[in-house]
């Protein structure tokens, strides 16, 4: 596969900026084109209810006021773009403002596209960025790329694969080549735990040499987490891409307990690859 088209939704929000510059780091490298997406909400999401007369008043009221909101959000985003527009890696975003709802707008935008930029994790993060995020991991087809709390200068350079044996770890594999294929330096990272023996470690080695990815093995033994271990070992071998897959676990589970997944959104300070 071939990674053309990065579609980055944009909230007039913080992150905007870092997902921007994320994704104007991998189009520069793989002469991809961005489309910006401002989404717009959709009234009837919030007022199911609204009928006669008087409920009718109330969601008028309500509807103007989520235009003014998502008005001045979307003249936000488009300021952040023309602030970036200097960037010669994002002088060619397209912007496109769709109307809601939004899960649903953000997947069909998705579908059409090779990658998706989003935030990672946060406790305190505003609602719709989580929505956009759950929606592109699970519903979209498409791997998702995690942008950092800095943003990045550099995506692709530097790749650790982690590998597992997993079908979403063999999907996030499969998603990256374009990345790994014109990456200098490509490590696969295994985690060393009391469980079985990850399988087809070489195997997929020599998967990644048939397309271009001269990869080097790294055994790592667990420290404290597999998602800590994780996170360690890209700061270690300084690399500024991460691939992963995620939610190998049932989803549920893993957001009421934590997980791999939420660990490395919430503390990692690199650009993180994901395929669910």
């Amino acid at each position: 596969m071939t990674i053309r088209k990065i579609v980055v939704p944009v909230h007039g929000h913080a992150g905007d900026r870092e997902r921007l510059i994320a994704a104007g780091a991998v189009a520069a490298r793989l002469s991809a084109r961005i489309e910006a997406v401002f989404l717009r909400h959709d009234p009837r999401e919030a007022l199911p209810f609204a009928t006669g007369y008087i409920a009718k008043d109330i969601a008028d009221q309500f509807t103007d006021a989520l235009k003014a909101e998502d008005d001045a959000a979307e003249a936000q985003a488009k300021a952040t773009l023309e602030e970036l527009s200097s960037d010669p890696r994002l002088a060619g975003v397209e912007f496109a403002s769709f109307p809601g709802p939004l899960e649903e707008t953000v997947v069909r935008r998705a579908r059409c596209a090779d990658l998706v930029a989003a935030s990672p994790y946060r406790p305190d993060e505003f609602a719709d960025i989580r929505r956009v995020r759950d929606a592109a991991l699970f519903d979209s087809g498409r791997p998702v790329l995690i942008a950092p709390p800095a943003a990045p200068s550099v995506v692709g350079n530097r790749c650790l694969v982690a590998w597992d044996g997993s079908a979403v770890a063999a999907r996030a594999v499969e998603a990256s080549l374009p990345l790994l294929s014109n990456a200098e330096e490509v490590n696969v990272l295994v985690v060393e735990t009391d469980g079985p023996r990850i399988r087809d470690t070489e195997e997929i080695v020599e998967y990644l040499d048939l397309h271009g990815a001269d990869a080097e093995i790294v055994r790592a033994p667990l420290q404290g987490t597999i998602g800590a271990t994780m996170v360690a070992q890209t700061e270690a071998l300084q690399a500024d891409l991460l691939i992963m897959g995620a939610y190998g676990h049932a989803w549920l589970r893993e957001h009421m307990l934590g997980g791999t997944t939420r660990y490395v959104m919430l503390e990692t300070r690199t650009a993180v690859l994901m395929a669910h």
